[in-house]
């Protein structure tokens, strides 16, 4: 084949300028670049998993209320007021405040001499003005004066409340004859001696004495609402809050549907005759309040529900005896009870709870809400309200004793010891919060109806204990009637079940219990004298059809010590069940258990099926020696012939009856595609592989759940990582595929024709797929492709690597050539960014012209004499402009080929030399280049290209720069003019004497033209 010279032009023109007249200095030329065959393809399709315990919930609806953030309320929307005369400004906040902040109009000014506050303001723009208020004391109510001095409509702004204020023109025969209209009668509050009647509301003390007497009549009607807006302090949609110190004024504030925040002051206790002073309560409440009784208020006054905040403060409310409820009359549809109790020390002894709904219908509960924010309680049961859902934020504590002594240093003695901390429908704890609850003779909680359900958040931490051996839920820390237990991410639920009761039961067929990510549950049960099963005996009982999912990193974990010699089974499942455990999750049940007839998991369906892949640990464990007939006593029985095993990817482990050591009997890995099917408690193996049949024989004859214990473990994922691969033949990346992986997998590449088929056999005894390598000891690998073999680019490459029944994937896109960025013509080895760069097309290929100097030479005088003129240096910027250098002028080249055929570079000052903007030429201009240097950057080991240390370039004569011979210049070369001492003395331009140049501008261009063999590849 013919050797054929290609060739890469580029033009620059230069200039020069005459009698301090400045001129451009470059435009440029490219011929068409060499372009290689374009292959693309499709792009891949993503691929979306989906977790094992991705299910959609319904979690209780809640509303969220912010009371630390100050909250700011205007009792009116639109004040009027006279140009240049005080207007008052009256604003309510949610809490006790020094110091606030407005914005208004540049036309408004604050009348410092009207009130004591500290004034300062800030000019925010041409429009507004800041104004800040600092006080001596912390107030919750603000009357603030403040004059406009132009008529017009004003916005003023507080936190995120607004108010109008129309400033109009003073109007001398202003007519007062509407003042007493505007000023209404402001109801007061009954006093605890009168008794009103029953439903009769009552509203809030009047701060109308506080107020400025002197007010204008346009502000009556903000006097009228501040009175109903006093100190809000949540932001509902009509605040109105009620400082409460004693009994009378806590229930009378529970009637009023215009309190929706009720703020504790002191500790106090119920009355003696809790009714006594209390309106809007049914006959019958009680008028007694026994020490170690019971004592009933149902309130009843018409439409009152609401949305109702009772903030505690830290301090304590004895209940005694009493239990708060209400009638559905109480009831308004539109906006039923929803009640938070927050920061609150509770004391009590009735066994219905403080307050609750139980006395409404199952609709209008099932529409409440009871909500606990930083509570403690103590003495008796939380809540007996058997419909109404629950939500606990915050730090809940919940502990019942048989006696209590308030801070007052009261006794009171608890109507009963039994009773359960809650019986209601649904529970939700939200994210963060702690909860700790303890009885004495009881279960736990208790949820009732087809609603029932237990909802954790996410990083809850929730401790249950029991006692006692009797009392409600049998005994049970959760039991649920009919429903489910969600639990979300990094939350732990630890559960102390007392003596022979569940730690949960769920008896009602179709129960579910699931756990999202990285969550644990903890179950410490100590002791046991009954073999019975059953909702209210095993340490988790579910009803049938019910399913159990662990989530991935999740982890459920049993010890049952002194269990004797019950035959009551661990997790007990009174029909079909499904159990799974998804990836790196755990199950681990321990008993000390001796009966052979203890297992520690009961399936009564031949339906059942336990499940699981990739788990950290499966441990079913007796942790004591079986007595009497070990030979059938098995750790889990599936009734009928059908139950089923199923396990995937996991180390096996087994202990022979009698083995109590950590060292097993047998030992597996890995073990995959396990299909296990039980009769009662004999088991058979229906499918099982893994690499060799050594294991899977070996496997077969000795494996059996009728064993001390059992244990699967995690198998390492495999993992496979691909370094760049690229078109770049000057690039190892052309030709080699590195990464990382797992050590010792096998590893398979496919996607770009270039790669040679496998030979490897796959190290699974019944796989026929080959594979590429092995990754060594460290993981590291590499293959190379056949000789003058490259990667096309835009292929997507992909890596398959496979260990022990488990595999991973990796891919990378081959990348085209890359445009070779500038280089410091002094440090070849760090990128730069010149000003006035040529524009020079980006990826002109595997050998291309990277960058050229455009020469400047300033603005000079006109000589009569033959003169040279220095081109001014190479500046440099910095990404941002904001730092400048100066370097020699240069040219850069790449050749990054695979093969090295050479190059030449030449430039030529085009014929028609230096012209002016008439076309006039400066006869007989040269460029002259000086002190040339080639160089380029460390890595590079090529040898260089030859040149001249100094070239002259006249008009329409060629000009050898460089030049490299086969298997030389390889690499990135910089050919500089100068050094930094010489760069302004390297490059010039001489005009002879008889030019006769003119007071203009004069430009010429130099054509740049790298040539070179195409290489055979």
């Amino acid at each position: 084949m013919k050797n054929t010279s290609h060739k890469v032009i580029i033009a620059i023109i230069i200039g020069l300028l005459s009698v301090q007249t400045f001129f451009p200095s470059l435009s440029s030329l490219l011929l068409p670049e060499i372009h290689a065959i374009d292959h693309t393809i499709e792009p891949l399709d993503e691929t979306h998993k989906m977790s094992l315990l991705d299910k959609a919930t319904q979690p209780i609806q809640t509303k969220e209320f912010d009371i630390h953030t100050p909250f700011f309320q205007f009792p009116v929307s639109v004040i009027e007021g006279v140009v240049d005369q005080p207007i008052d400004v009256f604003v309510v906040s949610s809490q006790s405040l020094d110091e606030i902040t407005l914005v208004v109009a540049k036309e408004a000014a604050i009348v410092e001499e009207e009130f004591a506050a500290e004034v300062k303001s800030k000019k925010l723009s041409e429009e507004e003005q800041e104004w800040t208020l600092t006080f001596d004391e912390e107030l919750m109510e603000f009357e603030i004066p403040i004059v406009f001095n132009k008529i017009g409509d004003y916005q003023l702004v507080i936190g995120e409340a607004e108010l109008t204020i129309e400033v109009q023109a003073e109007d001398d025969e202003e007519d007062d004859s509407d003042d007493d209209a505007d000023n209404e009668t402001i109801e007061t509050e009954v006093s605890p001696s009168e008794t009103p009647q029953e439903g009769e509301r009552t509203t809030q003390p009047s701060n109308d004495a506080n107020l400025n007497e002197n007010q204008q009549d346009t502000e009556a009607d903000q006097a009228e609402a501040i009175a109903q807006l006093t100190e809000p302090v949540t932001p509902l949609n009509e605040i109105s809050h009620r400082d409460v110190s004693n009994w009378q004024e806590f229930m009378a504030a529970i009637v009023n549907k215009d309190v929706n925040y009720i703020n504790i002051v002191n500790d106090f206790e119920s009355s003696d005759n809790p009714t006594q002073g209390v309106s809007g309560v049914a006959a019958g409440s009680a008028t007694s309040n026994p020490t170690n009784g019971l004592a009933y208020i149902w309130t009843n006054a018409s439409g009152i529900s609401r949305t109702l905040v009772i903030e505690g403060n830290g301090y304590q409310i004895d209940f005694r005896a009493v239990a708060v409820g209400f009638y559905d009359s109480t009831v308004n549809s539109a906006t039923p009870w929803d009640i938070t109790y927050q920061n609150i020390d509770i004391v009590h002894g009735n066994y219905y709870g403080f307050m609750n709904f139980t006395n409404m219908s199952i609709a209008q509960q099932n529409l409440s809400r009871m909500r606990y924010h930083n509570l403690t309680n103590a003495g008796n049961q939380l809540i007996h309200s058997h419909a109404t859902p629950v939500v606990m934020s915050g730090e809940v504590t919940s502990h019942q004793s048989p006696t209590y002594t308030s801070r007052s240093g009261r006794v009171q003695t608890i109507n009963a010891t039994n009773q359960v901390n809650m019986e209601i429908t649904q529970l939700e704890v939200l994210d963060n919060a702690v909860v700790d609850m303890s009885t004495i003779n009881a279960g736990n909680i208790y949820l009732y109806y087809a609603t029932g359900r237990m909802i954790i958040g996410d990083d809850v931490k929730m401790t249950l204990r029991t006692a006692g051996t009797g009392g409600e839920a049998y005994g049970a820390n959760i039991y649920i009637q009919n429903g489910r237990i969600d639990i979300g991410n990094r939350s732990e639920l630890h559960l102390n079940a007392r003596a022979n009761s569940p730690a949960i039961s769920m008896y009602a067929s179709g129960a579910h219990f699931e756990m999202s990510e990285d969550s644990k549950v903890v179950i410490k049960a100590d002791g046991r004298t009954t073999s019975l099963n059953g909702w209210g005996y095993n340490i988790i009982y579910m009803g049938a059809g019910s399913t159990m999912l662990i989530g991935n990193k999740s982890s459920v974990e049993i010890d049952a010590v002194n269990q004797g010699t019950t035959t009551s089974g661990v997790i007990h499942v009174a029909g079909a069940a499904t159990f799974i455990v998804a990836k790196e999750g755990i199950l681990d049940i321990k008993s000390d258990g001796t009966n052979p007839s203890h297992s520690l998991m009961t399936f009564l369906s031949s339906a059942s099926t336990f499940t699981f892949a990739d788990a950290q640990r499966i441990n079913l464990e007796k942790t004591r020696a079986v007595t009497g007939n070990a030979a059938n006593s098995s750790l889990i029985s599936i009734s009928g012939s059908g139950g089923l095993l199923d396990v995937d990817i996991q180390a096996a482990k087994q202990w022979r009856h009698g083995n109590l050591t950590e060292e097993p009997d047998f030992s597996w890995s890995p073990i995959f595609n396990l299909k296990v099917n039980f009769a009662s408690t004999l088991s058979s193996i229906s499918n099982v592989s893994s690499i060799s049949q050594e294991i899977v024989d070996h496997f077969r004859a000795n494996f059996t759940t009728r064993a001390q214990r059992i244990l699967f473990e995690y198998i390492p994922d495999v993992e496979v990582h691909l370094e760049p691969l690229t078109e770049d033949p000057a690039l190892e990346g052309s030709r080699i595929i590195r990464g990382k992986a797992t050590p010792y997998s096998v590893i398979r590449f496919d996607g770009d024709p270039a790669i040679p088929a496998p030979q490897l056999q796959s190290p699974s005894f019944d796989d026929n797929s080959l594979f590429h390598l092995q990754a060594d000891a460290n993981g590291d690998f590499s293959l190379t492709l056949a000789e003058g073999d490259r990667f096309t680019k835009h292929n997507t490459v992909t890596a398959y690597a496979f260990l022990n029944g488990k595999f991973d994937t990796a891919e990378t896109v081959v990348q085209e050539i890359a445009t070779m960025n500038p280089r410091d013509p002094i440090a070849p080895d760090i990128e730069v960014n010149p000003e006035n760069k040529p524009d020079i097309p980006e990826h002109l290929g595997f050998i291309s012209i990277d960058f050229i100097s455009q020469y400047n030479f300033g603005d000079v005088s006109i000589s009569a004499d033959t003169k040279q003129y220095k081109a001014l240096p190479q500046r440099l910027s910095s990404a941002d402009g904001s730092v400048t250098e100066e370097r020699p002028n240069y040219v850069q080249i790449s050749d990054r080929r695979a093969q090295f055929t050479g190059w030449e570079l030449n430039a030529t000052l085009s014929a028609a030399g230096f012209r002016n903007d008439r076309g006039e030429e400066l006869r007989g201009a040269r460029i002259i280049l000086e002190n040339a240097v080639m160089l380029t950057n460390a890595a590079n080991s090529a040898i260089p290209p030859t040149y001249s240390e100094s070239m002259i370039l006249d008009p329409g004569v060629p000009a050898l720069i460089a030049e490299a011979d086969a298997n030389e210049g390889s690499g990135t070369w910089i050919q500089r003019y100068g050094d930094m001492g010489t760069m302004g003395d390297s490059v010039k331009l001489e005009v002879p004497i008889g030019s006769n140049p003119r007071n203009m501008t004069y430009q010429a261009t130099i054509e740049w033209e790298l040539s070179f063999v195409p290489s055979t590849e």
